[in-house]
């Protein structure tokens, strides 16, 4: 470390500049990413996702627009920082802590000069890392009972919550019954309605990313299906398929302004998170991630022949654009039962009968 980056590390310890919620500039400042500083540069929004003060944040967020990377770095931000504070970040299984341990936190630390001197050596593997005197980051997967952590925490983060065991991650939120902050954050892509990530959301203040046409000024939320345009294409998107997509000027698609018809010309300081149901007193705060967010990335051409990669379209609507969906022959819904019901029940007689669930059920 030479002199100016001791000089500026002592400045900022004097000062106590970095707050829990003004983490975004240590982040920018002491880590690094490809060997470059890291920078929000094409992902801004990801700032006001980390400055939000209330106890508890809901991301529900489309894939490939760097949350997970950014929850890693926050965690790590907020025990750096911090004096005495303690973060369990918890992971679907284990096997997935180890794993994203192995592969994105220990390189981050490793291409860290700063993060890599308060890290104890003596104290860092896969289940727990501590940073400075006292601080640490504990990692837990959620598909056990003897997973849960007595360990008091600041801040519990549940990643990919959708696939995590919701029931043991709700565990872990009685750890920070006993510390001041009692932060919770989720990060998840959406599966279904009223399940997981979806139905944490139902009960906090929703905020959506809009954009304001630099043509028209019209404030609108960015919708796939009804503002994605591709020339000479005037069906539905959804019958865009990996059989005729190469007939298609697909590379030419372009997202269009539902007031004016021309290209908004997406930018972030344009977009703005907006509360849709800003009257309810809600204490969490669900953001809604869409890649319209991140729009320099993932552009129209590319969410066009994205859509066409996917086994099942549901997959598509969650991985892609971070929206709730199922396949409708793989929900079992009332009519159904009825359709099956062989002959009449009213009998006292014992009546059974099977389901094939598949892997998952919900």
């Amino acid at each position: 470390m030479n002199f100016s980056e001791h000089l500026a590390r002592v400045k900022d310890a004097i000062n106590n500049v970095y707050g829990i919620y003004n983490l975004a500039p240590w982040i920018e400042k002491y880590t690094y990413l490809d060997g470059k500083r890291f920078s929000f540069e094409s992902h801004e929004f990801q700032k006001d996702i980390l400055a939000d003060t209330a106890p508890t944040s809901i991301i529900v967020k489309c894939a490939q627009v760097g949350l997970s990377e950014i929850a890693y770095r926050y965690a790590i931000a907020a025990c750096c920082t911090q004096d005495d504070f303690t973060i369990i970040y918890t992971f679907p299984s284990s096997s997935d802590a180890e794993k994203n341990n192995r592969t994105r936190i220990d390189p981050m630390i490793e291409g860290s000069p700063e993060v890599k001197r308060l890290v104890n050596p003596n104290l860092s593997n896969s289940e727990v890392k501590q940073f400075g005197r006292n601080s640490f980051l504990f990692f837990k997967g959620t598909f056990s009972a003897t997973q849960a952590l007595s360990t008091p925490a600041n801040a519990v983060i549940h990643d990919e919550f959708d696939k995590s065991d919701t029931t043991q991650s709700s565990v872990y939120v009685s750890r920070l019954q006993h510390k001041p902050h009692k932060i919770r954050k989720v990060f998840s892509t959406p599966t279904i309605e009223k399940f997981g990530v979806s139905k944490e959301a139902e009960t906090a203040r929703r905020l959506k990313h809009l954009a304001t046409c630099v043509h028209c000024n019209h404030t609108f939320l960015p919708d796939y299906f009804q503002h994605i345009h591709v020339p000479d294409w005037d069906k539905p998107l959804e019958e865009i398929t990996k059989r005729n997509i190469h007939t298609l000027r697909w590379r030419e698609a372009v997202l269009l302004c539902p007031k004016c018809g021309k290209d908004p010309q997406l930018h972030h300081s344009r977009m703005q998170f907006v509360a849709e149901n800003a009257h309810e007193n809600h204490e969490a705060n669900a953001w809604y991630v869409s890649p319209f967010s991140a729009h320099n990335i993932l552009t129209p051409a590319y969410l066009v022949n994205t859509s066409t990669k996917f086994e099942k379209y549901s997959e598509f609507k969650n991985q892609t654009l971070g929206l709730t969906a199922e396949e409708k022959n793989e929900a079992i819904l009332e009519s159904d039962i009825v359709a099956a019901e062989m002959e009449n029940l009213a009998s006292s007689e014992f009546h059974v009968m099977g389901s094939d669930m598949g892997i998952t059920c919900h």
